[in-house]
This record gives structure tokens, sequence and C-alpha cells, in this order.
């Protein structure tokens, strides 16, 4: 798949995390921790830190930025979205998104392995695509996704702009490098990997 295609199946994809070929959401078998989420100031100044309280994994996210859906605690997925407002220049908006489960389709581990390789935080490896050569239409925002599975969870980060596609690195890119660099890996709290 190219950028565009890749990132088009991840994102419709996304919605279908935690369906199997049953089309039915199967819970985890084991209690996930029911701590409230920590969400703290970070070594960096103008960063913020959250911990997501079921999986564990750890992100950095600018301190302006709002959460605007919470995670969801007793199913195997876990989504938590904020709206960003660019470090550098405030009028810049962008929404970013943290999807971590223990159940992925089989259509969404079929792509976990599209994109451009990266190294994130601990070693672990994600796969980064993007949509910036083609999304200049009303209907689709600049966006970049990384997807990796690590430790029994898949996790997708997506970050997405309402500018256009072709100043969204110069705006953006200093901005998704901290998210990346601040993101560490969770644990699913069940055995089983998904996309083994």
């Amino acid at each position: 798949l190219g950028a565009l295609a890749g990132l088009t199946a991840l994102a419709c994809l996304v919605a279908l995390v935690g369906c199997g070929s049953s089309a039915t959401q199967t819970t985890v078998s084991s209690t996930p921790t029911t701590t409230a989420p920590s969400i703290t100031a970070a070594t960096t100044a103008g960063w913020s830190q959250y911990r997501d309280p079921t999986y564990g994994y750890v992100v950095e996210f600018p301190s302006d930025g709002s959460s605007i859906s919470p995670a969801s605690g007793q199913s195997v997925t876990t989504s938590v979205v904020w709206r960003l407002a660019n470090p550098a220049a405030k009028s810049d908006i962008a929404t970013l998104e943290v999807t971590t489960t223990t159940h992925a389709s089989a259509s969404l581990c079929a792509n976990v392995t599209q994109g451009k390789r990266v190294t994130l935080n601990d070693g672990v490896i994600g796969y980064e695509t993007n949509n910036l050569s083609t999304a200049n239409s009303a209907s689709s925002h600049p966006q970049i996704a990384v997807i990796l599975t690590h430790s029994g969870l898949l996790s997708i980060i997506s970050l997405t702009a309402q500018e256009s596609s072709d100043v969204f690195a110069q705006r953006w890119g200093g901005v998704w490098g901290h998210i990346l660099a601040s993101f560490h890996a969770g644990k699913s709290p069940t055995a089983g990997q998904p996309c083994a």
C-alpha cells in the first residue's frame, strides 16, 4: 500500500479495533487497572504527561492541550483524544489521538508493518504513514500516524491538523517528534500478543 492508501486503511480500521471475525467485541479476562488517569507536568517546559490507567502507556502533549475524550476503562480498547494548540503558534490547532487494544481485527493486523519504520522510546518499533501529499480537500485534513505492537498491545498514535498539508511538517514536525520520543508503550494485563 502507498502512504495514502495505508493511512486510509489504517483510519478505516481504527473503527474495527476490537472486532473479531464474529463482529462481537470481547472483554479483557482480567480486571484492568482502575486507577484514575495521571496527568502531570513533564520534565520539558510546556508539556504535560498522560499515563493510561488501563494499559500504562505514557505520552506527553503540549500543556495547552485539552482532553476531549477520556480513556475507557473496562474494555479491550482505550482511546484518548486531545485538542492541541501548537506551542510555537497558538493559532494552529491539531488533534492527538492514542488508541490501544489487546484485541485487533485481522484486517488491522495486516496493516501493522505498512509505512516507514520508526523507533520510538525504549527501542519499540512502529510504522508511520501519512496523507500529507494528498490532504488538501475540505474533507481530508493532514494526518500522520504510527501503529505498533508491543507487550501484548496494539497502539495507534495519530496527529491530525487543520491547516493545509504543505505547512504540516513545518508547523507540527517538532511536536510530532516530541510526542513519539515521549511515548512509552504500555503492557497488556493478559497473556497473548495481538497480530502474532
